[in-house]
């Protein structure tokens, strides 16, 4: 009754690096973001939340003579946003790393055709299971996800309650992520 884990293949293994720097990159970059709007606002200059209304609105706020910024607070905002940019960039370059990588066996071309599966979610799949050999059916599958209910039972009676939530934390969220972009 042992499930061995299957060992991964190259192809799998640089999925996974390359994912992994990947988020690496966009756990940066949401700390910069966070940096640069602590900071203006410090100035009175407040940004909307989202990186893309950042992205358009700061170079707006460093031009605009009117509001608070001391000339120091603008040098240093013009360099966090160089970098900002930069991270940006290396994110879409991984991104279209990942999007190759994954479109390259055409084994994958099921999985690709799912809807809501997009290049990030096929790779995390591809990388994490491969084909899926390993499960015998979609249930085990759904398990070692952690997208089924826990069971409770006691005195002969059953419930079902949340989320399970063992398993790959990243891989359960993006195909949570993906279901609801086909829902909407």
């Amino acid at each position: 009754n042992l499930h061995f884990v299957p060992v991964k293949s190259v192809e799998q293994q640089d999925l996974k690096a390359i994912r992994s720097v990947r988020k690496r990159l966009e756990e940066n970059r949401t700390a910069l973001a966070n940096q640069i709007r602590g900071l203006a606002a410090e100035y009175g200059v407040v940004f909307p939340l989202s990186i893309k209304a950042l992205r358009s609105h700061l170079p707006l706020a460093l031009e605009d003579a009117e509001n608070a910024l001391s000339p120091v607070m603008r040098n240093l905002l013009q360099t966090l946003y160089c970098d900002f940019v930069s991270l940006s960039e290396e994110i879409d370059e991984m991104t279209q790393s990942v999007t190759m990588l994954s479109q390259q066996n055409p084994k994958y071309e099921a999985i690709r055709n799912i809807p809501g599966f997009g290049p990030i979610l096929t790779a995390a799949l591809i990388s994490e299971v491969g084909a899926g050999n390993q499960f015998q059916n979609g249930r085990q599958f759904s398990a070692w996800c952690g997208l089924v209910p826990k069971q409770n039972s006691t005195g002969g009676k059953s419930s079902l309650g949340s989320l399970s939530k063992n398993g790959n934390r990243e891989l359960r969220a993006l195909l949570i992520h993906g279901a609801r972009a086909v829902v909407r």
